[in-house]
């Protein structure tokens, strides 16, 4: 992790090379844009914007940032060696959109159109469904 993490902060600061980042790695931040850029599982990710809410830290000048830490946080997740708990409780934390600590009938309406490739379109879905019943909609979600 250490070494994707500094390869990474150089490709996002090619301008630091030499200048004492590598030993000072550790305390350096990468703007989400960057390690959407960088990393493969995150930039082609359905779920890219909630994998960073959930992983990154707010500045001071309101722009998403990721220390080593988060980092760490966010690869040990993705290793198929965590624990399943771990990865449950952040699999709810991405799932919970709206970080209200449940997951609605509106999270998981979400989590269906992302993974089907439909959240950008625009909400008919709600519309077209709004007459069924929470019992029909959640047999539509089991399918």
């Amino acid at each position: 992790a250490w070494r994707v993490w500094k390869k990474m902060v150089m490709q996002s600061c090619p301008e630091s090379q030499g200048s004492g980042l590598q030993s000072n790695a550790e305390h350096t931040k990468l703007y989400h844009s960057d390690v959407i850029t960088l990393l493969p599982e995150v930039k082609h990710n359905p779920f890219q914007e909630d994998i960073i809410r959930c992983f990154s830290k707010c500045g001071s000048d309101g722009r998403r940032y990721f220390g080593f830490d988060q980092f760490l946080d966010l690869l040990h997740v993705m290793s198929p060696r965590a624990p399943q708990d771990v990865k449950a409780h952040y699999a709810f934390k991405l799932y919970d959109a709206d970080e209200d600590g449940r997951l609605s009938m509106d999270d998981l309406d979400l989590v269906i159109r992302k993974l089907t490739g439909s959240a950008d379109e625009v909400d008919t879905d709600k519309e077209e469904t709004a007459h069924l019943s929470s019992a029909d909609r959640r047999e539509l979600l089991e399918k």
